[in-house]
């Protein structure tokens, strides 16, 4: 076990190994992810932290690496955090986004990018996102950019770690009418649809403008309605006033009043998830005990439900034995 406060005093001094064992220890172990974030306090530098999301093959990477460019011409420090499917065998990242995000050299200080395994998250966004980005807020990065797994309409759990949520769409790419029906629209800040020189793009523009416009949802729950904007990542067509966009959402106190809403919106599927989380691994613990996967193997459903509700009981009675004393 690494010494945490000389670790931290590492990241603090804008140390990129320290750093990078830092967020490791974060993924490979909730409990010292715990000890990290009581260890950096409350109050971190003020960082601008936008989330990437939108299905496979929309361009993520690619905008991204545009996005980094622009940053690195306003001599601002860019962190890149990028959420990758993990490998069902070795529970690491499996795409490896760093070898797929091509980026001018620069010196690592200016620059950081970190693939992350989502660990089978289903909200597409990595277990110790929330202490990672804690930690490149205190490492001094002005901009993080989280890019997510591309899991659809199980991207919302980004919003609960990030200032603006930047949804990516395509033409041709993903179901773009799905999008629409699954609610990814009310948790964009920004909608973009990038590669816009395919045909069709056009079209897709004017179905997102009416969905947009005829959306009950952006004032019941007293959100904002998300700009359009068109970008083609691989010539740099629009990234620019992207990128002047995000700056000025980063400003604007009714946007940022909004996306706390958001923020509250989520607290208690926030709450619900840790419990599951809890019980996940518990159930996972017992199932690697060879006796009793032999045993579930054979279970009729109703003997299996039972056999869950047990262990959950189990769990919950030893979480509340353990507090108590």
């Amino acid at each position: 076990m690494p010494n945490l406060p000389e670790l931290l005093e590492g990241v603090k001094a804008r140390q990129v190994r320290a750093l990078a064992k830092a967020i490791s220890l974060a993924e490979n172990a909730p409990s010292s992810a715990e000890h990290l974030l009581a260890g950096l306090g409350s109050v971190a530098p003020r960082s601008l932290v936008v989330g990437i999301t939108g299905a496979t093959g929309v361009g993520k990477s690619t905008l991204i690496k545009a996005l980094i460019e622009q940053g690195l011409k306003d001599d601002l420090r860019i962190a890149v955090l990028a959420v990758d499917p993990s490998s069902p065998l070795s529970g690491g990242a499996l795409l490896g986004d760093r070898i797929r995000m091509v980026v001018p050299e620069t010196e690592p200080e200016r620059l950081f990018i970190r693939s992350l395994s989502s660990r089978g998250n289903d909200g597409g966004v990595s277990r110790g996102i929330a202490v990672t980005i804690q930690l490149v807020r205190h490492a001094g990065y002005d901009v993080v950019l989280v890019e997510t797994t591309g899991a659809g309409q199980c991207e919302f759990d980004v919003v609960r770690f990030v200032d603006l949520v930047c949804v990516l769409l395509a033409e041709g790419f993903g179901d773009e009418l799905q999008a629409m029906k699954s609610g990814l629209m009310e948790i964009a800040d920004l909608l973009v649809i990038n590669k816009c020189r395919r045909p069709g793009t056009a079209n897709l523009h004017r179905e997102l403008e009416s969905h947009l416009a005829h959306s009950s949802r952006f004032e019941r729950f007293g959100l904002l309605q998300p700009p359009v904007l068109l970008t083609d990542a691989l010539s740099g067509n629009g990234i620019a006033e992207l990128w002047l966009r995000l700056k000025a959402l980063a400003q604007d106190e009714a946007c940022l009043a909004a996306c706390a809403r958001k923020r509250q919106h989520l607290a208690h599927y926030s709450a619900v998830a840790s419990i599951l989380e809890l019980l996940k691994g518990r159930l996972l613990a017992r199932l690697r005990e060879d006796s009793v996967s032999v045993n579930i193997a054979t279970l009729p459903p109703l003997e299996l439900r039972r056999w869950l509700l047990e262990v959950c009981h189990e769990e919950l009675s030893r979480k509340h034995y353990a507090e108590e004393n």
